[in-house]
């Protein structure tokens, strides 16, 4: 429970880093638009969270459920506007999506109920099991974002080839 203070701080980080991703990867201006919106408005929800709604030392469980439908909802749009183009299964942005929409749509699940398996079931097992499987997902998740960074290209240091391959099937 002392580290909990860590845990806000790591939801304002995790959710800055994927927003900004999306971010590159959406090339509509609007889109952007809203995203960098995002990226400045969720960070100071998340700091009106701890310092007036819920305290440091508690879960954060109104901005981690929050974080995890936004990432959701930016992982369905990508695969909206990609229309599932042949050979997806060998894109980066694929597998970055599959580990967001394998991970952040079941722990939007376990954050929003966190506080009750915590504090009023008091059933030590389920809630074992429970933070078990939320780190079996993020596990997987990572695994997945390991294979979309293998499949980055990495022929010369030249960026703007890597970002042509993040924002191939972005902006239909």
């Amino acid at each position: 429970m002392r580290n909990l203070p860590l845990l806000h701080v790591y939801t304002i980080v995790e959710a800055t880093l994927i927003l900004n991703y999306f971010r590159i990867i959406f090339i509509e201006k609007e889109t952007k638009r809203i995203i960098a919106f995002l990226i400045i408005v969720f960070p100071l929800l998340c700091i009106v969270n701890f310092t007036f709604i819920q305290d440091i030392f508690t879960f954060n469980t109104h901005t981690r459920p929050l974080e995890a439908l936004l990432l959701t909802f930016l992982c369905l749009l990508y695969f909206y506007r990609s229309n599932f183009i042949e050979d997806w299964i060998n894109k980066p942005n694929s597998w970055f999506s599959i580990g967001i929409m394998i991970y952040f749509p079941i722990a939007f699940i376990i954050f929003a109920s966190s506080n009750y398996l915590i504090l009023v079931s008091k059933n030590k097992e389920l809630n074992d099991v429970v933070w078990k499987v939320n780190a079996t997902l993020s596990l997987v998740m990572y695994l997945a974002f390991a294979r979309g960074f293998s499949l980055i290209k990495r022929e010369g240091r030249n960026t703007a080839t890597n970002m042509d391959d993040l924002q191939t099937v972005a902006h239909k």
